[in-house]
């Protein structure tokens, strides 16, 4: 278990490295922001004007013990010639406390500013200019002191006297909102401090314009905040145009500050030799600004970290070792700092199985921190990190206690994370080891509830949340000002990407354009394309942001099912579970049945004839393995031969091989003789889109596949939704309504104006007519009909979005046969259903994109068929799945989808849906409960005997997600 351990030590490095970046933002930020309160005041004196450069000097140096000298005798010298009381007695305060706030002596930082804040108060009441700096500075030492509430409330007060002062949207205003956020963040409550980043920014940018120092600390923060949480993509960009700004304006502190963040992401994503530069260059910067023997220097450990990753164990210690001494000198001996130093040491000493001196070290650690009454974040991370040392040191009931209460921490974390549903689960992909490391131990250790539920914590929580919000009105109980402004940014968005999308499509025709001309103005309008649909993504992130109904639900602890209730699930239905797990510890596969079914945890091992037929290397089974064994660039991967029907039959061995690799042999033959009735697949990572009907149990000269012989298979994102589905409460299908709606060959234009569009034409191409989606749906409203099922259906220039939005609810089935596109970007955000277009407008565009689909009331719907190409297609996120247009329906109310893996045979899947209703209708009109599962089974095994559709490319595509 030593291996899994040095994994999950390693895998924290990405919570300490944003939080390390977090702690040197406090410490360069409030530095070069800091306000010298009696420099207002000093003027009038020259000799205390004096002072004040000396000691801005000496703080820039580092040199504290110089500065509190010549800061006490500022202090000394203001009571001599101006009294006890006076401006200059309590500007001098001011500087003192300035002084030890940089020297980490927080206590006595705060006690001279409250001093000073009393002495301003008396002598010019509570509204004067003046205290508002006071105020600012003692909010530092508050945020210092992790009391991030007292924080807030000084700053509310600065920002009131400011904005009574100087007004709205004054720099001195901004300044207060940015400190402000930083309270907010210490709270862990990101979306108030995201929301104050963007005002500064814009107030910013309104005084100074967008090149200025104040711009340039603005976008460190944030691109901090968003390193904090786990949004690497927009932390990075964020950080480097910081960078840019910074030098040019020459901040050497806050340039610092983005490089070693930079550096960090770069760490986490193995870019070594570019995060080794980032780290060195912030060094650079640090020495330049504050001298070469500055503890500000060593208390950057970037360095260590990148060392740590790369195994260079010796070199991390060193770095850490003197982070600790620096950040004692600086901070003290209780700060949260130091705690993580020691932190970072006790990985180290875990790396090395030193297992009892490292838990010393959490415990000591987290004994500061919890004094310090430190984040979430930080307490579920040494929690963690204590628990892994514990366990291996034979201590596994202090382990297995620490390894929950992170969990629980972790639970209590994902609450503070903000935007939609993909940003949400990029925050969420940080804390995945929190729960794939513990269940595994429980599992190797045989306790399998615990592992279970361990895994099913970590597994798919935006899609449950976004589940649980469905049909809630977001924007209820936000004032009214606010929600309209919210509604008006969505609108102003979509109806640019109509604009947009609408010049594109008649661009071709322009006759005022040369081909140069239509060239360049394509170019221009796919770049104004992309940041329109980014306003729109950040518009919709925003709404559920701000919404204080959706925070009430992600608020909410999802616990999830647990073990016994998923073997009595399996058990009434005769049916086995194989629930894979993939992570940088490897690739496990839980076998679980009925209650007298012992669970079966196996770490998956490629031997040396399975190696040869998928181009592996023998051995244990790696993530990477696992995605380039199913799609890689050589483009041999299964899924890419599967996808194409020439190349399809070329991947029999490897299928075969993937049969043996991937179920385990204890349950094989069971699998086969028919005494399991149902198979459920709990796929992980790139297994998601791998369709396990096609496996190969037999690659002789007429290959048997598991459709053949094996039970019917039904796919699920977690247990817990597969089970929240099969008991989700059916709504009704009103008397007047007819059961079944089915939609076919939408009546997509064919001139290159009507069927060119952003989303397909931007490229340069076309929707084509699919002839047989339209006799697909006449067959599926024919096979209930003679059943005694009524059924409606919309084809051609009927089968627009918003017939489909206007007639989808209160139908039991709901079948849609029409082109389908999905979208990597933005967890296919403008991944989509092509219906035929209409003159509604921005929403009735043709395109029942997936945030659109979220909105469709499928409450009544037991089954939605998407026969489209790509619909359980697109971007994969590891902990929450594939980003694909079935999870949609999902969301909206289906309680199961049929989708497509790959784009699909036009008269194929009209073949197999047809013959997939009429199962469905024989068995309702026969009074049977719906088999959905073994329907669709049938359906592919009659497909499969047609000879002109042998190969699985015709069958295999379409999956079953939610209960059979």
């Amino acid at each position: 278990m030593s291996a899994i351990h040095a994994a999950g030590a390693i895998g924290s490095l990405g919570h300490r490295a944003r939080r390390a970046s977090f702690c040197l933002a406090g410490r360069l930020i409030v530095m070069g922001c800091a306000v010298f309160l009696g420099a207002s005041v000093a003027l009038a004196d020259p000799t205390m004007l004096q002072y004040e450069h000396q000691l801005t000097e000496l703080l820039h140096q580092g040199r504290y013990q110089d500065a509190e000298s010549v800061g006490r005798t500022m202090l000394d010298y203001a009571l001599r010639q101006f009294g006890q009381g006076s401006d200059m007695h309590s500007a001098a305060l001011t500087d003192l406390s300035a002084v030890y706030f940089e020297w980490g002596r927080f206590q006595d930082a705060e006690r001279m500013a409250k001093d000073s804040i009393a002495i301003f108060e008396a002598r010019w009441g509570p509204h004067n200019l003046v205290l508002s700096d006071a105020l600012n500075n003692l909010a530092s030492c508050f945020n210092k002191q992790c009391r991030y509430g007292e924080a807030i409330r000084m700053h509310q007060r600065a920002l009131a006297i400011r904005q009574a002062n100087w007004g709205a949207e004054s720099p001195q205003v901004a300044m207060s909102l940015e400190n402000m956020a930083l309270g907010y963040v210490g709270l862990e409550q990101f979306a108030e401090a995201e929301a104050l980043y963007a005002k500064a920014r814009s107030i910013h940018v309104k005084n100074h314009g967008w090149r200025h120092r104040t711009v340039g600390i603005n976008l460190c923060n944030t691109g901090l905040l968003y390193m904090q949480l786990g949004r690497r993509d927009e932390a990075e960009s964020f950080l480097k145009e910081a960078v840019a700004l910074s030098e040019e304006i020459g901040n050497p502190k806050k340039v610092a500050t983005c490089l070693e963040s930079l550096g960090t992401i770069c760490t986490l994503r193995h870019r070594y030799d570019e995060a080794e530069k980032y780290h060195l260059q912030a060094r650079e910067n640090i020495a330049a600004a504050m001298g070469a023997e500055s503890p500000f220097v060593d208390a950057l450990d970037g360095l260590g970290h990148l060392y740590f990753a790369q195994d260079r164990l010796d070199e991390a210690e060193a770095v850490f070792r003197r982070a600790l001494v620096a950040d004692e000198q600086i901070y003290g001996a209780k700060s949260t700092e130091l705690a993580q130093d020691l932190v970072d040491i006790g990985r180290v000493l875990s790396i090395r199985k030193q297992y009892s001196e490292a838990e010393t070290l959490y415990d000591l650690a987290l004994s500061i921190t919890e004094a310090a009454e430190g984040s979430h974040s930080d307490r579920a991370e040494i929690r963690y990190l204590r628990g892994l040392a514990a366990w291996n040191a034979g201590h596994r009931e202090k382990g297995q206690a620490d390894f929950e209460a992170g969990m629980r921490l972790a639970d209590e974390e994902r609450a503070s994370f903000i935007g939609g549903a993909h940003e949400r689960s990029e925050s969420y992909g940080v804390l995945q080891d929190r729960f794939i490391v513990p269940a595994q131990y429980y599992l190797d250790d045989g306790q399998f509830d615990a592992g279970f539920q361990a895994l099913e914590r970590g597994r798919n929580r935006s899609l449950l949340e976004q589940m649980a919000s469905a049909h809630v009105n977001l924007l209820e109980g936000l004032p009214a000002e606010q929600r309209q402004a919210l509604e008006q940014a969505e609108q102003q968005a979509y109806a640019e990407i109509a604009s947009i999308e609408r010049q594109l499509e008649v661009l071709p025709l322009r006759e005022d354009l040369d081909e140069s001309g239509r060239k360049q103005e394509l170019q221009r309008l796919r770049s104004a394309l992309a940041v329109a649909r980014h306003q729109a993504v950040e518009a919709y992130s925003a709404i559920r942001t701000a919404s204080p109904k959706f925070r009430d639900i992600v608020g909410q602890q999802l616990k999830p099912i647990d073990l016994p209730h998923l073997q009595t699930w399996l058990g009434e239905r005769s049916a086995i579970a194989l629930y894979y797990s993939i992570s940088k510890y490897g690739v496990h596969v839980l076998s679980v049945g009925g209650p007298d079914d012992m669970p079966r945890d196996e770490k998956i091992v490629v031997n040396d004839q399975q190696a040869q037929s998928l181009g592996l290397a023998a051995g244990e089974l790696t993530a990477y393995d696992a995605q380039t064994m199913l799609a890689n660039e050589a483009g041999d991967g299964v899924l890419q031969l599967l996808s194409k029907p020439e190349k399809s039959s070329s991947a029999i061995d490897k299928l075969a091989a993937l049969w043996t690799l991937l179920t385990p042999e204890a349950i094989r033959a069971r699998l086969l003789d028919g005494s399991v009735k149902q198979l459920v697949i709990v796929p992980d990572g790139p297994l998601a889109q791998l369709p396990f009907e096609a496996l190969v149990t037999n690659a002789g000269a007429a290959p048997e596949y598991l459709v053949d012989v094996g039970p019917p298979i039904q796919y699920a994102p977690s247990a817990t939704i597969l089970l929240n589905l099969a008991t989700r409460p059916a709504g009704e299908v009103p008397a007047n309504r007819e059961p079944v709606l089915a939609v076919g060959d939408p009546a997509y234009a064919a001139e290159p104006a009507g069927a060119t569009s952003a989303r397909y034409g931007g490229l340069g191409g076309q929707l084509a007519r699919l002839p047989y989606s339209g006799q697909e749906a006449t067959w599926v409203t024919e096979v209930f009909g003679k059943q005694g099922v009524k059924a409606a259906i919309l084809k051609g220039k009927l089968a627009t979005e918003r017939m489909v939005r206007g007639n989808v609810a209160g139908r039991r089935i709901v079948h849609l046969a029409c082109h389908g596109l999905a979208d990597q970007s933005y967890g296919n955000f403008f991944g989509a259903l092509a219906l035929a277009p209409d003159t509604g407008g921005a929403a009735d565009d043709g395109f029942l994109s997936l945030p659109e689909i979220y909105q469709l009331d499928l409450r009544a719907c037991d089954l939605s068929i998407l026969s489209a190409c790509q619909t359980n297609y697109g971007p994969n996120q590891q902990g929450e799945g594939v980003w694909s247009l079935s999870r949609g329906f999902l969301v909206a109310g289906a309680r199961r989808v049929v989708a497509s893996n790959w784009l699909v045979d036009d008269e194929a899947a009209a073949s197999l849906v047809s013959y997939y209703c009429a199962q469905l209708a024989k068995q309702e009109h026969d009074g049977q409960t719906p088999d959905y599962a073994r329907a669709l089974c049938e359906a592919k095994r009659w497909i499969r005997k047609q000879a002109k559709w042998q190969s699985p490319y015709y069958w295999s595509t379409f999956v079953l997600i939610g209960p059979g």
